[in-house]
């Protein structure tokens, strides 16, 4: 468990980042307060619900479970939740609609050519300490 748990952070920023940028693309700029707003407040009404159903759980447990098995409550709870959450997660992000991107722009120039113009630019140099 703690190994799982330890895969989980050291994942988490890569897909808070990930996630937070793609969301920050679909979502149009007058509605992201409104937008962020209502998701921390989903958010934190489902880590209440979560929290006190995972307690009933747990003191339902205790009234059957044999001495020194009252740990295990813990475990179902942390495996379960990551099971359900774990999969309900991708699959909302999987059905969400992404808008279609504008057509490319027909040009000559080939992927080569373009590689070095960054390095034309004397504030990019400056920027990345080229030069």
């Amino acid at each position: 468990m703690i190994v799982l748990l330890a895969l989980r952070g050291l994942f988490t920023p890569v897909w808070v980042t990930a996630s937070t940028s793609r969301l920050r693309d679909l979502v149009p700029p007058d509605a992201l307060g409104r937008f962020w707003s209502q998701r921390l407040a989903l958010m934190t009404i489902t880590l209440v619900v979560v929290g006190l159903a995972g307690s009933v759980f747990v003191r339902w447990w205790q009234s059957f479970a044999a001495t020194g098995d009252e740990i295990c409550a813990y475990s179902f709870l942390l495996i379960g939740g990551r099971a359900v959450f774990g999969l309900l997660g991708p699959s909302l992000v999987a059905a969400s609609r992404e808008p279609l991107m504008p057509p490319a722009r027909e040009t000559e120039r080939s992927a080569l050519s373009v590689i070095p113009e960054p390095l034309r630019d004397r504030n990019f140099r400056r920027l990345s300490g080229s030069w």
